[in-house]
């Protein structure tokens, strides 16, 4: 099983070595296997399917502010201000240009940081797990 960007993909022996495909979950069944389902009922069908599909979370990372603030310092349109504050630091503008790049160089940073924040609400507006029945080898 091979996991990137929060989805799954399996190959199996019999399958071509270079052949990966997304999972197939199990939602075109006739009806009346849903009706008539026990749930699993050995701990071999449950460990099974665990190691197929994973457990059932989805982890919300944090990066460091270094890495954000790096990600907005290599944007396309900061370059270009960036090379315009070097333009101006060869004229006769220079102290200006200072200005400008400790400027630009804040800017930046308070728009990494409200990302953070903003990943750090996100964080937080999770719910905590609840504890849920589940009919598993033949028992609630």
């Amino acid at each position: 099983i091979n996991e990137s960007s929060n989805s799954r993909y399996t190959g199996s022996a019999d399958d071509a070595p270079s052949m990966f495909h997304t999972l197939h979950f199990p939602i075109d069944l006739p009806l009346q296997f849903y009706a008539l389902w026990t749930g699993h009922c050995t701990t071999q069908s449950l460990a099974d399917t665990a190691e197929i599909y994973g457990n059932n979370n989805h982890p919300i990372p944090i990066p460091p502010i270094s890495a954000l603030l790096s990600h907005q310092l290599l944007q396309p349109f900061f370059l270009f201000q960036l090379l315009c504050v070097m333009l101006w630091s060869l004229d006769e503008y220079w102290y200006y240009a200072i200005f400008t790049l400790v400027m630009l160089v804040i800017f930046e940073w308070t728009v990494a940081f409200n990302r953070l924040k903003s990943l750090q609400r996100l964080r937080e507006t999770l719910r905590p797990p609840v504890p849920l029945w589940a009919f598993r080898s033949e028992r609630w």
